[in-house]
C-alpha cells in the first residue's frame, strides 16, 4: 500500500494589511508552492487559510478569513 507523507512547517507571520476577507501577511520564512489551504493561527485559533502569495519568493502570503469561509460550508453534508 502506498503511504502519503506530509511535512510540518511553521513560520512567523506579521499582518501587513486586511483587504475585505483577505489577510495579507509578511512571512519570516518563504512558503513553498503547494501549501495552499495551510492554516493561519492566532491565539491557538485558526483565523484563515492560505489562499495564495504575492511578491518575491512567497514571503507575502494571502490568507482567506475563516469568517468568510465558515458560512459557506454545509456541515450537514459532513455528518
Amino acid at each position: 500500500a502506498n503511504k502519503e507523507s506530509y511535512s510540518f512547517m511553521s513560520s512567523t507571520a506579521s499582518v501587513v494589511d486586511v483587504i475585505g476577507n483577505f489577510i495579507i501577511c509578511e512571512m519570516k520564512d518563504p512558503l513553498e508552492e503547494g501549501r495552499s489551504g495551510s492554516p493561519l493561527f492566532y491565539n491557538n485559533n485558526i483565523i484563515g487559510l492560505l489562499h495564495g502569495d504575492e511578491g518575491v519568493d512567497g514571503k507575502k502570503c494571502v490568507f482567506q478569513s475563516m469568517n468568510s469561509i465558515i458560512p459557506r460550508l454545509n456541515l450537514e453534508d459532513c455528518l
